[in-house]
């Protein structure tokens, strides 16, 4: 492994911890360093633990948060939906180029292109649809 590779994954492995001990604490990751000094209750390092040993299971990072941010907006994700990937943005830049009125989304998921796409274009109406009734609950949910 590369200098430059290695150094990422030290990155995203501290990430990810810092993510899991905001998650245990129940708290925002940006109130971490006010709450670094304390130590984790048992209910809490319970919880900590379990969200390290799912990701040791290479669960994404997402689904143990049960949220992903997409396009500058926050989105409930599970195992029941795929998580937005970055590029989906690209779909997003280019169908906002259309200016269209009446969006579809077939396989819709956790309804992230949907409601990004409602979102950015005002008067636009949609519909997203999804043959997968637990997928259809995320994207109401969202």
């Amino acid at each position: 492994m590369n200098e430059g590779r290695a150094r990422r994954r030290r990155v995203h492995l501290r990430r990810t911890a810092r993510g899991a001990r905001a998650q245990a604490l129940g708290i925002a990751r940006d109130r971490l360093t006010l709450e670094s000094s304390r130590a984790l209750t048992p209910t809490e390092e319970n919880r900590f633990e379990g969200f390290i040993d799912r990701r040791l299971m290479r669960e994404p990072v997402s689904h143990l948060l049960g949220r992903r941010e997409f396009y500058g907006r926050e989105f409930a994700v599970n195992a029941d939906v795929l998580d937005p990937r970055p590029e989906t943005e690209v779909l997003i830049e280019a169908a906002l180029q259309e200016h269209a009125g009446k969006i579809l989304d077939l396989g819709t998921g956790s309804g992230c292109i949907l409601l990004t796409l409602l979102a950015e274009t005002p008067g636009a109406i949609g519909v997203g649809t999804d043959v997968s009734a637990a997928a259809c609950d995320v994207a109401r949910a969202n």
